[in-house]
Order: C-alpha cells, then structure tokens, then sequence
C-alpha cells in the first residue's frame, strides 16, 4: 500500500484544534470524538461541518480531519491526509518524583509533558505524605497538556513504587540516574556531557531520609546532583532537572517533536 501523503502545516492547519484520539488514523477513517472534546471544538473552537481539526494516537503520526458531525454529546470527523509522520528516538528521560500535594503534582503532569518526559513514575519514601491521586485525572491533564504541547506521544503514567525497589532497579539498568538531592552531590552543571537516556529522581517535601540519601549514594547508577543553594519545593526541583536535561542535550527530546 502506498504510503499516505505528507502536508506542509499551512496558517489554517496549524490553527486547527488538536486532539488526542484513541483510534488507527489513515486516510478517509470516520472517527468517533467523546462528548467533552464535542464540546470543545462546538463550543469553545465553534467549528462546524467542514471545519479542520488535527489529530493523534501517540502511534500513527498527526493528521488532518474534517469534522462531519457535531452535537452536544459527541461527533465524528473524517481523517484525510498525514500532517507529521510519528518520530522515533532511543533516548528518552524519566522522572520519578515523591506524591505530593494534588494541585502541584497535577502542575508536575502538565510541566513534564511539556517538556518531553516520557515515563512519570511515582516515588514512595519515607517522608512521602500525599497519596496518589486519581490516576484518570492524571491521564487526561497528560493528555492536555500533549495536545496543547503538539507532542506526537503520550508521557506514561506508572504505577508507585517504593523508593527501595526504584533504587534496586537502577543497579542492573543500563539508564542512569541522577538524583537531586539538598545540598549534596556534584552541581548539575558539571553534568553537561550525559548522553543517552536518563532517570531523574525527585524527594518529597523534606527531602529524602539519612537512609534513603545512603541507599542513593551508594548505588552505583546513580548519580546525586545539587540544584543550588536554595531550598526548591518538589514541583520546582522536578521542573528544574528536567529543564537541564533539555537545555544540555536536546536529543533526549527529539521524539516529542518534529
């Protein structure tokens, strides 16, 4: 089968609504739009029959559409050709980060999307006091802030885990980790030659146990790593390290956009 055509984005498409879309996407597909982004695109966007959309899956790349039917409660749109084809990349990063209050961890979701993080894995220490909030809520502020972001792929959203077994992990990975921890370790400037995928390891409000810093020290993946000199809440520290590793090495990103 021949492969579909490829479109330059045009003023008019990239002012087209995104939306994230769990179907297979290909030329002349009618796909079915739940009843919160039908009221998105009827009321928020006031599309109408004819009007374009773009959409994506996180596997077949972006596409433009037309919306066919609109109503109150759901509506369809016709996919017709290949706006961006998916991207692939062997280097990725992954955040794990202690549950914290629900509002900053749903800022966490939405900021780490944005910046290309491709695994949120959530962290039980000793110190954590926040339980784990409804992960639907989770996985439709991801899946926002990708369409908001143009990502072509969701960020996955793991399961907790405790801080032992993430650590027990890391000793046969072949992905590094590095660990903010307060006032300890090498600056995070010095770090500018990592290459490859990375793991960034975030502590709870209070910081990590003596313990806890001892395990992380003593493990041979990874490695700790100070933010600077002030205090930074957990939200703060996780955006922080993240925005470092998409400052010094790009490539970590280069799956999240073409």
């Amino acid at each position: 089968m021949a492969s579909p055509r490829q479109i330059v984005h045009t003023p008019n498409t990239l002012r087209a609504p995104r939306l994230f879309v769990p179907a297979e996407l290909a030329p002349g597909t009618s796909v079915p739009v739940d009843s919160n982004q039908a009221q998105y695109l009827g009321k928020v966007m006031r599309l109408t029959p004819g009007d374009a959309v773009r959409l994506f899956n996180g596997v077949d790349g972006e596409w433009l559409a037309r919306v066919e039917i609109l109503s109150a409660r759901n509506g369809r749109v016709r996919v017709s050709e290949l706006v961006r084809p998916q991207s692939r990349t062997s280097r990725s990063v992954h955040l794990c980060i202690a549950p914290i209050r629900r509002s900053r961890l749903e800022l966490v979701v939405e900021k780490a999307v944005e910046l290309g993080v491709s695994t949120f894995q959530p962290v039980i220490t000793k110190r954590t006091m926040a339980l784990w909030p409804d992960p639907g809520r989770l996985q439709r502020i991801a899946i926002e802030a990708a369409e908001q972001a143009e990502r072509l792929d969701l960020m996955s959203l793991l399961e907790p885990l405790g801080i032992n077994e993430v650590i027990e992990r890391r000793v046969d990975s072949d992905v590094p980790m590095i660990a903010a921890i307060e006032r300890r370790g090498q600056p995070l400037a010095r770090l500018a030659e990592m290459r490859g995928s990375i793991a960034v390891m975030i502590g709870p409000e209070g910081g990590f146990d003596a313990d806890e810093v001892l395990m992380l020290e003593n493990c041979a993946n990874i490695t700790s790593v100070s933010l600077g000199s002030r205090i930074l809440r957990t939200e703060t520290a996780a955006i922080v390290a993240v925005s470092w590793c998409q400052l010094v090495s790009p490539e970590w990103f280069e799956g999240a956009k073409t």
